[in-house]
This record gives C-alpha cells, sequence and structure tokens, in this order.
C-alpha cells in the first residue's frame, strides 16, 4: 500500500493511498473512468475524440474479478473516497500485446499500464503521477523489467506528461481496438515504456 500527504493546488491537504481495487468500490471507479475519459471536465478527456463511454461497472467488476488483470484504486485515505484507478496487465514485449491467458503472466517481464484515470477535480493535483508511481512500484517489486502505456498518439500533452514522469516513445503503434467509436480518422496508439 502506498500512502503519501500531497499539497493541492488550490485545495486542502490530501493523504492519497492506493491499494488493490475492491468490488464494493466499482461503481465508483466506473463513474471516475468514464468522467476522465469521455467527461468534459478534466485536462485528459477523450470526448473529442472518442464516441461513448470507456467502461461499464459489469465490464470492470470481471476485470476486477477476473485473475488475469491486477487493478488499483486511489483513495482519499481520510474519507476512503475513490480517487482514481489504475490496471498492470501482463505484457509480451515480443509480440507486442497483453496477456490474457490466467497464470501466463509471470512468464512475461512486462506490464501494460492501463485504464488509468483520475477524478477530474483532482487532476492536476498530484494524484495522477502518484497513482502511475505506485503502480511501477507494484511492476517492480513482483520482477517486472518494462511497463508500457498506450496513448491515443494526437495527445500531445498526455504524451508529454507521461515523458515527464519517465516513459520514452519506443516507435511501436497499435491499432485503436474499436474503430467504429472514433471522432477522428487516426486514431492510433503511440506506444511509451519505462524501464524499471
Amino acid at each position: 500500500m502506498n500512502k503519501t500527504d500531497a499539497q493541492t493546488s488550490g485545495g486542502p491537504r490530501v493523504r492519497y493511498v492506493v491499494q488493490d481495487a475492491a468490488v464494493a468500490d466499482a461503481e465508483a471507479m466506473t463513474r471516475i473512468i468514464n468522467a476522465a475519459y469521455r467527461g468534459s471536465g478534466g485536462w485528459t478527456t477523450e470526448q473529442h475524440l472518442v464516441a461513448e463511454n470507456r467502461i461499464d461497472t459489469d465490464e470492470l467488476v470481471d476485470t476486477i474479478t477476473g485473475g488475469v488483470i491486477q487493478v488499483l484504486s486511489l483513495k482519499d485515505a481520510d474519507t476512503g473516497a475513490v480517487l482514481g484507478t489504475i490496471e498492470i496487465e501482463a505484457y509480451d514485449e515480443a509480440a507486442k500485446e497483453p496477456v490474457h491467458t490466467p497464470g501466463a503472466g509471470a512468464a512475461h517481464s512486462g506490464v501494460l499500464l492501463g485504464l488509468f484515470a483520475v477524478e477530474p477535480a483532482f487532476q492536476s493535483r498530484g494524484a495522477g503521477s502518484f497513482l502511475v508511481k505506485a503502480a511501477l512500484d507494484r511492476a517492480r517489486a513482483a520482477g517486472k523489467t518494462n511497463a508500457y502505456m498506450w496513448v491515443i498518439h494526437s495527445r500531445s500533452e498526455l504524451l508529454a506528461w507521461y515523458k515527464r514522469l519517465g516513459f520514452k516513445p519506443t516507435g511501436h503503434t497499435v491499432p485503436f481496438p474499436s474503430p467504429e467509436r472514433l471522432k477522428i480518422a487516426d486514431g492510433h496508439f503511440d506506444e511509451l515504456v519505462y524501464a524499471l
């Protein structure tokens, strides 16, 4: 469990804690994910790029309980309020794809970070970098050597933010999985890597 105090610009001091996601928090996490990805608030929205919600509660519960992907939640340590989420998934670095077979992740040294979202009111207040660093710590503790992220290529501000955290472009691109939901002609992902 990662904990810290974070002085938030324009807001009170918040003590963040990162822990394994609980099914009881799935509804709050789903709301945050969809607000961050498809809402009009926050600087991370993709509302102008992608249609429809990012995820529904049933999908998130299946991910939390499925035993293949580790889902973490960011909470206010004092109130218990959910503030964010991120997932850690085994990644086959040679095939350049996530590993979806239960138990097969141990054979791979890479992880793919995804479903990263922070409550829009807490964006630009240290919550996101704290959550990403906690996920990187988890991957490192599990013996992984590289952490990957996929970011829509036109999200220059988001790509720059990950680079400030230490991620580097690999030059690999990944097709958007649901092109029918795109509002732009080319929504492929750029792959970034962080050496653990």
